[in-house]
């Protein structure tokens, strides 16, 4: 079970919610704008997310870092 830790300041949500994560927008941007994870497929991006510690912040709703 997953311990979700949850923390907001100011207008931002820092959140370890992997259920918030936009997964397709950080695959576009790993896959098409970084130079370390280029053409990373999707697959390998959702397992790396299930395998780690996440942490996304949000600004009314929408995914920013």
């Amino acid at each position: 079970m997953e311990l979700v830790k949850e923390k907001n300041i100011d207008e931002y949500l820092f959140s370890t919610d992997k259920s918030l994560l936009d997964i397709k927008m950080i695959h576009q941007y790993l896959c098409f704008e970084s130079y370390w994870a280029k053409n990373v497929p999707i697959d390998i991006l959702q397992a790396a997310i299930d395998n780690s510690l996440c942490f996304g912040i949000y600004n009314n709703g929408k995914q920013i870092g």
